[in-house]
């Protein structure tokens, strides 16, 4: 995906993907983070998204389909960036843990690169998400003037979707040094 050119002319199109992930029962539970779900889809519904375009995966509810497993994430991924064009606006929220792995991918010769993820709530089983899928999932295939707002609510310093720019709140929109 490119970044910058012309705005496009919204079409009017919105889409979300929301993600809380509580870990109840778990040393690592994280009670907010699904209220941070029902909160932002209630502020997307106010400015427009539709509810039946809003896919919530959180794990306090008990239909597998909306679970954030890896799989469901992974889907839900592409979901988002399905049948996009130009001037359609998508949001992305991840409210959870965050976790490091090792960059497989990277030629860095000054050492061991790692990738910042995603902790779904089946990790033991089915691994984490890692910046990389998600920049390949979501980013990657969206054509030119597809607008992505994402929100990333966890423990690591993202520069999570690998984007080339990222917003400072002391200094507006900076080229990412990572």
């Amino acid at each position: 995906a490119q970044v910058g050119g012309p705005p496009a002319t919204p079409t009017g199109r919105r889409r979300a993907l929301l993600i809380g992930i509580g870990y109840f029962g778990t040393a690592a539970e994280l009670p907010w983070s699904v209220g941070d779900v029902q909160t932002m889809r209630a502020v997307l519904a106010r400015v427009g998204f539709a509810p039946e375009w809003t896919l919530c995966l959180t794990d306090d509810q008990q239909d597998p389909r909306y679970m954030p497993t890896q799989r469901n994430i992974i889907a839900g991924l592409r979901w988002l960036a399905h049948s996009t064009a130009p001037g359609d606006a998508l949001f992305f929220h991840f409210s959870g843990h965050g976790g490091e792995e090792r960059d497989h991918d990277a030629n860095h010769a000054d050492g061991e690169a790692t990738d910042d993820a995603l902790v779904p709530c089946d990790v033991q089983q089915s691994g984490q998400v890692t910046e990389n899928q998600v920049h390949e999932l979501l980013l990657r295939p969206l054509p030119v003037g597809v607008r992505v707002t994402a929100t990333v609510d966890c423990c690591l310093p993202c520069s999570f979707l690998e984007l080339p720019y990222v917003c400072d709140p002391s200094r507006g929109w900076i080229e990412d040094a990572y």
